[in-house]
């Protein structure tokens, strides 16, 4: 059975007991551990390359070994956002004070 709690899908797992006695576990955690063969190490965790946490496929998946790591990973995103700021590709509305996309439309 799969259930959602919050963002992330969670599943029971029935294959084998997990050492630390869960019977669910979010589902991502799931794809990694049938990935590698094993179940992750405690300080490991797991980053959604396009941001959905529900998008579970392996292929959006990137195991971190540390939140350090893991934090790596967003601080780079967010160096790359800046300079999408500063290239005028992302713009600031400052009536709703959010960031949107200003991407040229192509006319056919």
């Amino acid at each position: 059975m799969t259930k959602i709690n919050y963002k992330y899908i969670k599943v029971d797992i029935e294959r084998n007991p997990r050492p630390d006695g869960r019977s669910k576990i979010p589902e991502h955690t799931d794809v990694m551990e049938k990935h590698l063969k094993r179940y992750l190490d405690i300080d490991e965790l797991i980053h959604h390359i396009n941001g959905n946490k529900r998008d579970n496929r392996l292929e959006n998946l990137c195991l971190c070994k540390d939140n350090k790591f893991h934090g790596n990973i967003h601080a780079s995103l967010i160096k790359i956002a800046y300079r999408l700021v500063e290239s005028s590709i992302i713009k600031f509305d400052r009536e709703i004070n959010e960031y949107y996309a200003h991407l040229p439309i192509e006319y056919k």
